[in-house]
């Protein structure tokens, strides 16, 4: 999973790509960390999203309600989108 645009304070979530190498879809839940400039962690976001078998999707993550401020800096997605259940 990679991020392709972190939030700001106006766009209040970020987006990522998740890739499916699977020989079906799979429902994966996307978690990106948001975090200030001195890589302080100021909360975390979670999306679902369908992949097709063997392709990729794009999804935003939203930041929960009341963490998008001045302090958001940057995103990191976890390495690994896992299995939504």
């Amino acid at each position: 999973m990679r991020v392709l645009s972190c939030a700001t304070t106006s766009v209040p979530y970020a987006t990522v790509e998740v890739t499916n190498p699977n020989k079906r879809e799979v429902r994966y839940a996307a978690y990106v960390h948001f975090l200030d400039s001195s890589g302080d962690e100021l909360t975390v976001g979670r999306a679902e999203v369908d992949v097709p078998a063997r392709d990729s999707a794009q999804t935003r993550v939203p930041v929960p309600a009341g963490a998008v401020n001045v302090d958001l800096d940057y995103c990191e997605a976890e390495p690994d989108a896992e299995r939504a259940e």
